[in-house]
């Protein structure tokens, strides 16, 4: 429940081999194979259950009541939280450089765009929502996740395509915690331990033991640190960066900085901060009333949008231009006094717990999606074959974290290969097909709506093309700009 991946994984645990009976799910695209999951249990960590965002993060499977048990509804207060929760976590660290990449005027109007697009796309897959059940003859709030929308919508095909592309967005969500805490874990142990040490001798160990979890309730007791880490490390940034402009008073700001390329690596990048939408069905099929999704959607997404500006602005106005890639490095590093280095230190112990808690939440959805479509020993849970995919699959992801190094890159590649398909492509897609598999009696598009999809669509393109092109371009110039071997031994 610490970042907005956690969202479809927050809220229930899942206990292998229990003899109670339990809510179960197969794939819906597939010929009725059993998720190799023994089973799911709804219990919440807090009062509302959460469950079915597992469903929706893996295939679009479907849940089956126990017997005698009656799901737990969420209501308007929790529903909002669950969204503000799932969206606000490890990737904000990375917005007030953005802003200093940008200018304050050129990435202020870059947010604003970007809120825009993804609360359009969350009004969509909302109405996608109450489409599909009435295309399908579902009862209102009975649909659980957006794979079966897309399943309505594009058919087989386009729900597998849209569980390929979700589950990988995942996976690049999981490099970025890892090169995020290697980074982080590297400023905060300086004194004592090397980079290289850090990222293979401490890092890489550390994620290979929470890479062979086997059940969410391995993790569960300590999921609340994990959203009070969230809550500490958001006010840390904005105390801490507020306490350097009192105390530094320093910094150089810019009004717009810049072209086309990262322009459109930063509508990636805010793009990214805004995916939980994508856990909207699930949301909405959870809530007392699911006619209410829609005025609830509206006020999380407003205060989603209060915090990621705080502390975009906060942490530009403390570091300005100098603002490192990840925010909590300058506040740690960049300290001048007792007050501002303890902050420092607190925003970085906060973000290791959170990146530690999120990141078996995230693992755990895409390595149950892997079990799910496999078959033999790589099915089984830390059967040889599985661990040894396990094993890979994070050494890998390592290998390239090295390779890439760069939090704000890995986020805007992960939102243009992946992300732009799960949270505008798809959404966009579904909308006109239901629309026409609907039939009359939902009312005329108006042409400025239409209008403003057809900008979302170029933006989704933008974001894809220049997304790439961004992480190419910054990793050509970090390489440039670090100073080659000779010169670092004078």
């Amino acid at each position: 429940p610490t970042h907005s991946f956690a969202a479809m994984a927050s809220n229930f645990e899942v206990e292998a081999g229990s003899s109670v009976r339990r809510p179960t799910f197969t794939r819906s695209f597939g010929a009725g194979k059993s998720l190799h999951r023994a089973t799911i249990a709804a219990i919440p960590f807090d009062s509302a259950s959460n469950s079915s965002d597992l469903l929706a993060a893996v295939t679009g499977t479907t849940t089956v009541a126990s017997e005698g048990t009656t799901p737990e509804k969420l209501t308007v207060t929790e529903a909002a939280s669950n969204f503000v929760i799932a969206c606000v976590g490890a990737g904000i660290v990375v917005f007030p450089k953005v802003m200093a990449d940008n200018g304050w005027l050129l990435c202020s109007a870059e947010l604003l765009f970007s809120t825009a697009v993804c609360f359009e796309c969350g009004r969509l897959i909302l109405e996608c929502c109450a489409m599909t059940e009435k295309v399908t003859g579902k009862e209102t709030g009975s649909l659980i996740s957006f794979e079966e929308v897309a399943l309505a919508a594009l058919g087989p095909t386009g729900q597998a395509g849209l569980a390929v592309t979700k589950n990988l967005y995942m996976l690049g969500g999981v490099l970025m915690f890892m090169v995020l805490l290697v980074d982080t874990m590297s400023n905060f142990f300086a004194k004592y331990l090397s980079q290289f040490v850090v990222q293979w001798f401490v890092a890489m160990p550390l994620f290979m033991g929470l890479a062979m979890i086997t059940s969410l309730k391995q993790v569960a007791t300590v999921a609340p640190l994990g959203s009070a880490a969230v809550f500490l490390q958001c006010c840390a940034i904005c105390i801490g960066s507020v306490i350097t402009y009192l105390s530094e008073g320093n910094a150089s700001y810019a009004a717009a900085n810049g072209g086309i390329i990262e322009i459109g690596s930063s509508i990636s990048c805010f793009v990214f901060g805004y995916d939980a939408i994508m856990s909207l069905p699930s949301i909405r099929g959870q809530m007392a009333n699911a006619n209410d999704a829609q005025r609830t959607f509206t006020v999380s997404f407003s205060v989603v949008f209060a915090i990621c500006a705080v502390v975009t602005v906060l942490g530009y106005i403390g570091f300005g231009t100098a603002a490192d890639e990840n925010i909590i490095t300058s506040l740690d590093s960049k300290c001048s006094g007792p007050v501002s280095c303890n902050v420092g230190s607190m925003a970085s112990l906060a973000i290791m717990v959170n990146l530690c808690i999120s990141a078996p939440l995230v693992w755990f959805v895409f390595i149950s999606y892997v079990e799910s479509a496999a078959s033999g020993d790589l099915a089984r849970p830390l059967s040889p074959a599985n661990a040894a995919f396990r094993a890979t699959v994070t050494l890998a992801l390592f290998v390239t974290g090295s390779l890439l190094d760069s939090v704000k890159g890995i986020m805007s590649l992960s939102t243009a290969l992946f992300g732009s398909f799960n949270s505008i492509f798809f959404p966009l897609f579904c909308f006109y097909q239901l629309r026409q598999l609907t039939g009359s009696g939902l009312g005329e598009v108006s042409r400025a709506r239409m209008a403003f999809h057809c900008v979302i669509f170029l933006a989704g393109c933008t974001a894809m093309i220049f997304g790439v092109l961004g992480a190419i371009v910054e990793k050509v110039t970090d390489e440039a700009a670090e100073p080659d071997a000779s010169d670092a031994i004078s």
